[in-house]
């Protein structure tokens, strides 16, 4: 989120825990319209990642562009999933 912040990108859906987001980030996409935000509780199963990909199929995602940063730096982990092959 904070590589979306500073990049001025606007996501459709940001999910997550948000336990290591800063919160200057996380207040300026709550105040922008049509930005859906999902807060995960920290203890639980699936990966946020897990998580976003579960909430764009099941709201009928066609493909799903993931951003994911991992660690002290950015790993584009950026790839576009076609949902009709996860059937």
């Amino acid at each position: 989120m904070e590589y979306l912040y500073r990049s001025h990108r606007v996501p459709d859906v940001i999910v997550g825990d948000f336990d290591s987001v800063g919160t200057e980030a996380l207040a300026y996409f709550k105040t922008l319209p049509g930005v859906a935000i999902q807060k995960l509780i920290p203890e639980k199963d699936d990966t946020d990642t897990e998580s976003a990909i579960r909430l764009a199929i099941r709201s009928g995602a066609e493909c799903i562009t993931l951003w994911e940063r991992r660690g002290r730096g950015w790993i584009m982990c950026w790839g576009t999933l076609n949902c009709s092959e996860l059937g």
